[in-house]
């Protein structure tokens, strides 16, 4: 399962982020909005959704007390 704050690839164009939004459908598989990471500080990346069973989790986010 992937949790928000989790490092994802997408499997078919090997795009790879951090999932930052999760929407969940009734009759559709649920989809993660994917942000890529910045090469600098003023690098703004498009994120994308992708659904869920394209994604793999690579690595979770760190456990953060009090979230």
């Amino acid at each position: 399962m992937i949790t928000l704050g989790d490092t994802v690839k997408d499997k078919i164009t090997g795009f790879e982020g951090v999932a930052i939004g999760r929407a969940e459908y009734l009759a559709a598989p649920d989809q993660y909005l994917v942000q890529p990471k910045g090469s600098g500080k003023t690098d703004f990346s498009d994120s994308y959704w992708f659904n869920n069973d394209r994604l793999e989790t690579t690595k979770k986010r760190k456990k953060i007390i009090g979230f």
